[in-house]
This record gives structure tokens, sequence and C-alpha cells, in this order.
């Protein structure tokens, strides 16, 4: 660089430099008097704003905004979230496996074996809720004696059709 150019930065940043300090010096001889709150409102418009204390609720609503962020950064650095995927597929087993299916469709109640335990013929599995079981038998009941009704009903009126010959009946011409 130009010797003249870098003498001008220096002697720019030493002038600017002096008058920095001097002015914070001084900062204390600049800032006005402080005045009571019914003082403020007999000042002209312009000094009044100037003079009057700002509201701490905009400072006290930003330390809160940051703080949330600061919270909510650093939840999102060191927490721990639980990934959950649900997706339809098959369990293939690598092992020896028995396959165990139930006659019936039911709820399970209670599983009475653990995994990897060693079980023999007639050892109680899976205990499963009767409920539904249990309805079916009765709906099936239901069902069983309608149809019984329905056969008495058609023996007896085959045995009355039996019993007494009924005429013919003829057509409309």
């Amino acid at each position: 660089m130009n010797r003249a150019l870098l003498d001008a930065i220096r002697e720019f940043v030493r002038r600017h430099g002096q008058v920095w300090r001097l002015a914070w010096q001084q900062r204390h001889q600049m800032t006005p008097p402080r005045r009571l709150p019914h003082e403020l409102q007999f000042l002209p418009a312009a000094l009044a704003l100037q003079e009057t204390p700002v509201s701490p609720a905009p400072r006290v609503a930003m330390w809160l905004l940051i703080g949330f962020m600061l919270m909510a950064l650093l939840w999102a650095i060191v927490g721990r979230i639980d990934i959950v995927a649900t997706a339809q597929g098959r369990i293939v087993p690598d092992g020896r496996t028995k396959t165990i299916q139930s006659l019936q469709t039911a709820t399970v109640k209670r599983i009475h074996v653990s995994d990897g335990q060693a079980v023999e013929a007639g050892d109680l599995l899976v205990e499963l809720d009767p409920t539904v079981a249990q309805a079916d038998v009765r709906r099936l009941a239901g069902e069983r004696d309608a149809a019984r009704l329905a056969a008495a009903r058609s023996r007896s009126m085959l045995a009355a059709l039996d019993a007494r010959p009924v005429a013919p009946q003829r057509r409309p011409a």
C-alpha cells in the first residue's frame, strides 16, 4: 500500500480515538437530571418523550423469549426422543419354533410362560378371555332352538296335512 494512505489511516484512527476518549470521560456530565413523573408531564412534548423512562415490559418479554429459545435449543441438543414407527410385516424366527394356534378367536387374558422358557405337553401356556366364546355359544344355542322349533312346526304341518286330505284347488278359468 501507499505510505501516504497508511499515514492517513493512522491519523484518522488516532483522531477518532481521542474524540472517543474525551466523550467517554464526559459521559456523566451529558446525562440529564433525574425528574419526577409529575415534572415530566409539564415538559415540552419532545423533551417529555426523551426523558420518560422506557417501560420494562418489552425488555422482559425479549429476555423471556430468548430464555425459551435457549431452553428449546438446549433440549433439542441434549434431549432424547423416542422414535416409533408402525408397519405391517411378518416376524420369521431363526431357531426351533413351534406354531401354537387357538381353535377360537379370543382376547389373551394372561400369558403363563415367558420367552425362552421350556414347556412340556399339557402345560398351560395362554389363558384366553371366554367372553366372546360364551356369547357365540349363547347365540348358536338360540339359533339351534329356533331351527328345532321351525323343524317341529314343519313336522306338525306335514302330519296335519297327511291326517286329512285336502281337496285340490281349482284354477279359475
